[in-house]
């Protein structure tokens, strides 16, 4: 019943009470010869009649009680959770076990909230069936249809969030060959980081049952390991952001095979990112931990892991005229076996079979006839090359954009850079990583299993040579042209991601590797055709493998995604996301019975209440 009726009803049902009082309190009239002995009596009356008629009665008092227990009765009155969607023959659960939903709010997770939900709804379901789908990474089926309600429960009390990212798309898509009409689809999910309006608006049975309010939250989102060519050692760039509404002061730490080496005081206003960096990194295999000290409602993203393996010699052919800059930079890396020629020189001397000995090609206002490594940056090539159209020269405007995310502009800042001119796009086939107002100035393209970086502008016309972001930038550029970068690649991953491992010499049939998780648990997997592959990644940290008396680690990191712990319907109403239909599914205990129970005890009461006042 609606509250509205159920104000109304109030007032009309008061006030029938207080008139048959009223009335039920008036006095016999009656003929009397004087009023000389009664108007005493009746001015005392007229001053306390109201009090006299109801306060003093203490029978109305037990009727207002019965009556407004009556009243709360009919608002159904309980503990309950409310829910979306339409009733049907049978019920699926997609329940979100993603690192958000470790978020900690009222010392509840959003998944023990999520799952409370759940139970509140499976309790209140009169179906057959229930199927419950995980929407972690891989989504995966948890229970198939069963009608069995201990193993239901069972299964959703089991359920333990992972550090890894929402695939709420596919969840939705692998529910959906066992949907039949009639049937309900739940999502239990705080829809942090993904596109949730566009999920319901496309699956029509779609209901959202949300979890989790707070968007506050400060996190690691990358740790990456860049080698000091000419030191010796390495370099740890560890980006950071505020994901919350103010301000935040404490301390990162840099730990190199669990000690501590080096740490840095950080402040980072709200809704901001923060890169530091921590120099004098020993350059040898071991592994790395950057860690946040800093307490809020989602710590899994307080840390960030890599593992240093042995670094691949690189091959480096730069095809130039002059460009000191280029080739004093070359020169100083150690583990780079760099050849310089004139365009002349390449162009009689370099076939495609003698190519094959090179890695990555710099080419510096210059494009070969014929291209022979895997990997290619152009500089200022001055023509149409793959897929880049060019226009005329133009001045390049001060203000500089960057995709600050890619892999080549990791902790770059080109604020400071000037740029004379460059020529203009007029289309191209990539990604902008730096450009301005008028055209891109620098394109990353990936065709037919090739990488390339090209400059629409000649470097030597900008202050890029002689800023600090030149050494940074190149050192970038080179490993993530480098073809042997997926060798190290793949010792850092993401949660949900399989390991995958080549060895370098087959072994013997039956040959098993054992994989040490980093709460400890061991897992022995078979070798596949000498290839080692493990998935259970679920779990972000360091994992060791041990093969015979071989030992290497990889890394296993949150997806940087995940920090952004803002539930959906943050900003939006209810309505626009919890999809079409609406039902109020209730928990077991119900107030409203109890007060329709209370208000049955008083009304049995009254008679010895009103005999005992009459005595």
């Amino acid at each position: 019943m609606s509250v509205s009726f159920t104000l109304v009803f109030s007032f009309l049902s008061i006030s029938l009470l207080i008139l048959i009082y009223s009335i039920r309190a008036r006095r016999k009239t009656v003929k009397v010869s004087a009023l000389f002995f009664w108007q005493d009596s009746r001015k005392s009356y007229n001053k306390q009649s109201l009090y006299k008629r109801f306060f003093k009665d203490k029978l109305f008092y037990l009727h207002i009680a019965v009556l407004l227990f009556l009243l709360l009765a009919l608002l159904q009155f309980s503990q309950n959770k409310t829910f979306t969607g339409s009733t049907g023959q049978r019920l699926i659960l997609i329940m979100d076990v993603s690192a958000s939903m470790k978020t900690l709010e009222g010392g509840k997770s959003r998944l023990e909230v999520a799952k409370e939900n759940a139970l509140a709804l499976l309790e209140n379901f009169q179906g057959p069936d229930v199927m419950i789908m995980s929407s972690g990474r891989p989504a995966g089926m948890v229970l198939p249809f069963s009608s069995d309600r201990a193993e239901i429960r069972n299964a959703i009390n089991d359920l333990r969030a992972e550090d890894t990212a929402a695939d709420i798309q596919e969840a939705v898509l692998r529910v959906k060959p066992y949907f039949r009409d009639g049937d309900n689809i739940y999502l239990f999910s705080d829809g942090a980081s993904s596109n949730l309006s566009s999920i319901i608006d496309e699956t029509p049975h779609l209901s959202f049952v949300p979890s989790g309010q707070t968007g506050e939250n400060t996190g690691i989102q990358t740790l990456e390991i860049f080698r000091q060519e000419y030191s010796g050692y390495a370099t740890a760039g560890v980006s950071l952001k505020n994901f919350g509404s103010s301000k935040i002061s404490s301390t990162v730490d840099l730990l190199y095979n669990g000690k501590v080496i080096d740490a840095r005081r950080i402040e980072i206003p709200s809704g901001e990112e923060k890169d530091i960096y921590f120099d004098r990194v020993p350059s040898v295999p071991g592994n790395i931990t950057a860690r946040l000290n800093h307490n809020d409602a989602f710590t899994p993203d307080n840390y960030r892991y890599a593992v240093q393996s042995l670094p691949v010699p690189r091959s480096v052919l730069l095809v130039t005229r002059n460009n000191f800059f280029l080739k004093r930079f070359l020169d100083q890396l150690k583990n780079h076996d760099v050849t310089v020629m004139d365009p002349g020189a390449y162009e009689t001397e370099i076939t495609a079979e003698r190519g094959n000995k090179y890695d990555t090609c710099i080419y510096n206002s210059y494009v070969p006839p014929v291209e022979i490594c895997r990997a290619s940056a152009y500089i200022n090539p001055g023509q149409n090359i793959y897929g880049v159209s060019w226009g005329t020269k133009h001045i390049v405007p001060g203000d500089l954009y960057a995709l600050r995310e890619h892999p080549v502009m990791l902790h770059t800042d080109f604020s400071d850079v000037r740029i004379r001119r460059s020529r203009m796009v007029r289309s191209f086939e990539g990604q902008a990583l730096l450009g301005s107002s008028g055209s891109p100035l620098i394109i990353a393209s990936y065709q037919q299993h090739k990488k390339r970086i090209i400059f629409g502008f000649d470097i030597m016309e900008s202050n890029f040579p002689v800023s600090v972001n030149f050494p940074v930038f190149f050192t970038n550029l080179l490993n993530w042209l480098d073809p042997h970068r997926d060798d190290g690649e793949k010792n850092n991953i993401y949660s949900g991601d399989a390991f995958i491992h080549f060895l370098p010499e087959k072994p013997g049939a039956g040959t098993k590797a054992v994989v040490k998780s980093p709460d400890g648990r061991e897992t022995s997997i078979d070798i596949d055709e000498g290839r080692l592959i493990f998935s259970d990644t679920g779990l972000a940290g360091i994992y060791k493998v041990m093969l015979g008396n071989r030992e290497m680690e990889f890394a296993v990191n949150i997806r940087p995604s995940e920090s952004d712990i803002k539930p959906a319907g943050h900003n939006s109403s209810p309505e626009e996301l919890k999809g079409p239909g609406r039902i109020t599914f209730l928990s077991s205990f119900k107030i409203w019975k109890v007060l329709g129970i209370l208000a049955l005890l008083l009304l049995l009461s009254e008679k010895k209440l009103r005999e005992k006042l009459l005595s």
